[in-house]
């Protein structure tokens, strides 16, 4: 009896203790598949810490694993878990980008196995630049400028970085991706040994990079450097200055050598041309220049090379403007007449679509002012501006002081700007009336120019010869100015604005040529002082003699001038030959560009 009684103590023991230390279950991954990639094989491991499943075959490079479904087994009797959800084979999606943590759970709800999934991708190789080639001024005509021609094994963005010697890089973005690029590189120092990187980019983001040491000429000798004496980059429009610049041989009457060019904040030239020009020196829509010649004018890009387009137009000079449609308005003259006709010409055939006249327009009898040796030259258009808004145009006639805006359509006059002396009675219903007592009227002025975005103002050059008609101001008392105009067309009257020049006194008197601009972001104004004469002895001068009618002996200087709404310069250059004779330096007009082109 007492033994069938301690074997059932023992079977109730055994029985209790089997319940208490029940083995730890086992459920491992068998299989594990991923349903998007049909044809690849995952191993899971057999040993580790944490066990790993990977791919057999390496994807390709740029395979998604952004949302992708595991299809797996498992041995024993359990769940499959990751980041606290339970996976659920071939209907859970996993972000399988970076690896992943799987969890295998007993029906004890234990942890039992741990295996990190990392799938395989071909690391992506960065693109190729199979083929690059530059060519330093293809066109012999812009030795700062040159062809950069790529072919790479993708479609990628491209980058020019044309390293700057002032902490300046210029970098050019191509945001339109190829795989074949043929562009001009842009903003080349002279005399020196360039470093320009270019840096291509894949849409995987990828880049690679290749730098070019590009080796210049020196500037040509007759070049006079510019001689800076303001530059506050921070404070200046953004872009750089295209100078018209021109050098006088000896004098105004022995030959110009061209040399327009464009200079950077620090006043180093970054574009040279060097081929002639006439006055016309302009940036057209499309980004190519638009440049005078005597026949008319021809397209030419930025390295030189002219594009084919040209414009017969008759006795052109002074100036041409780009209508919105693309044609032409350009200044010029009837074979029996002297500047005073504005032509529209057809931009596809050069055909003479409309012409104004302006012998029939204003009063050819009134009397210069200022003076002209040659008495024909009753009126001498000299620049001109086109306003849009009132389908108009603006012109200056220099040798009346008047800056006058005639409709299109009609040829008829809606305001004249200038001193009210000798008009017959007919016009003046025309003149604008001065209001505020710090107006000065302009005269013998240049270059007029609408503000974009408000077309009741307008900045011009007022050169200043003379100042009146019955006592000349001698060149020595006299001075040039930038001045803007507010024109109420309404009222007819006319407020002085702004004006730059006039502090500075007979430093700056220029009796001809010169430009004075808006820059638009800043609100700040740029004047090319161009047209600086000055004798021997550095004495202000007209540059007619009245008594015999001829051109007066002078040396010419240039200074291009930048400043604020409140006449504090932020930028002022000077270029100067410095020689004991009549060698010299003039310039046109200037104007604030991107050195590349903004197409619009």
């Amino acid at each position: 009896m007492k033994k069938q009684i301690a074997f059932g103590l023992l079977v109730m023991f055994i029985f209790y203790a089997c319940q208490k230390e029940d083995p730890i279950p086992n459920v491992r991954i068998s299989t594990f598949n991923i349903k998007e990639l049909p044809g690849t094989e995952f191993l899971p491991e057999e040993s580790g810490e944490p066990l790993m499943i990977v791919n057999t075959l390496i994807l390709p490079s740029g395979t998604n694993l952004g949302s992708l479904t595991p299809v797996f087994t498992l041995s024993g009797e359990g769940s499959l878990w990751a980041g606290g959800l339970q996976i659920e084979s071939g209907v859970t999606k996993i972000d399988f980008t970076d690896p992943v943590l799987l969890k295998t759970i007993g029906y004890n709800g234990e942890i039992d196995l741990i295996y990190q999934v990392d799938i395989q991708v071909t690391e992506p190789e960065a693109p190729k630049i199979e083929q690059l080639d530059f060519t330093l001024d293809p066109y012999s005509r812009t030795p700062l400028a040159g062809l950069l021609e790529l072919e790479l094994d993708r479609e990628c963005l491209l980058e020019v970085n044309t390293r700057g010697q002032d902490n300046n890089d210029l970098i050019k973005k191509y945001d339109v991706p190829s795989s074949s690029f043929s562009v001009p590189v842009l903003g080349l120092y002279a005399g020196t040994t360039n470093q320009v990187v270019i840096t291509v980019t894949d849409p995987a983001g990828l880049k690679s990079q290749e730098a070019l040491f590009i080796t210049t000429a020196p500037l040509p000798q007759i070049y006079p450097g510019a001689e800076v004496l303001v530059s506050e980059p921070d404070e200046m429009e953004p872009g750089m200055i295209l100078v018209y610049l021109k050098k006088y041989i000896n004098g105004l009457t022995n030959g110009t050598k061209p040399l327009a060019c464009i200079i950077d904040p620090y006043g180093k030239v970054r574009w040279i041309y060097l081929d002639d020009f006439s006055t016309s020196f302009q940036r057209l829509q499309n980004g190519n220049w638009l440049i005078g010649s005597p026949e008319g004018a021809f397209e030419m890009d930025m390295l030189g090379n002219r594009t084919g387009n040209r414009w017969d137009i008759p006795h052109v000079h002074h100036d041409i403007v780009e209508l919105p449609n693309g044609d032409f308005l350009a200044l010029s003259e009837h074979d029996d007449s002297v500047e005073d006709v504005v032509l529209e010409i057809s931009r596809q055939d050069s055909r003479i679509i409309k012409e104004w006249d302006f012998k029939s327009i204003l009063d050819p009898s009134r009397p210069m002012a200022p003076y002209h040796p040659n008495p024909n030259d009753w009126l001498h258009l000299n620049g001109m501006d086109y306003d849009p808004v009132d389908d108009a145009i603006i012109v200056s006639g220099r040798n009346q002081s008047a800056v006058v805006k005639i409709d299109r359509q009609s040829g008829e006059i809606i305001w004249i700007l200038g001193n009210h002396e000798n008009w017959p009675e007919e016009y003046q219903k025309y003149l604008l009336t001065p209001v505020g007592e710090n107006f000065e009227w302009q005269w013998g002025q240049h270059a007029p120019m609408l503000h974009p975005d408000d077309h009741s103002r307008i900045i011009l050059f007022d050169n200043g010869n003379e100042r009146s008609y019955e006592n000349p101001l001698p060149a020595m008392e006299n001075y040039s100015r930038g001045v803007e105009y507010r024109v109420d067309e309404e009222r007819m009257e006319v407020y002085q604005l702004w004006q730059y020049g006039k502090q500075r006194g007979r430093e700056l008197f220029c009796p001809y040529i010169c430009d004075a601009d808006y820059l638009i972001r800043t609100d700040n104004r740029l004047m090319s002082f161009g047209g600086i004469t000055r004798n021997l002895n550095g004495n202000s001068s007209e540059i007619f003699n009245e008594e015999t009618g001829s051109i007066i002996p002078v040396k010419n200087y240039t200074h291009i001038i930048e400043s604020d709404i409140n006449g504090k310069v932020v930028f002022e250059v000077i270029f100067a030959d410095k020689s004991l004779s009549f060698a010299g330096f003039r310039s046109y007009r200037a104007h604030k560009l991107s050195i590349y082109p903004i197409q619009q």
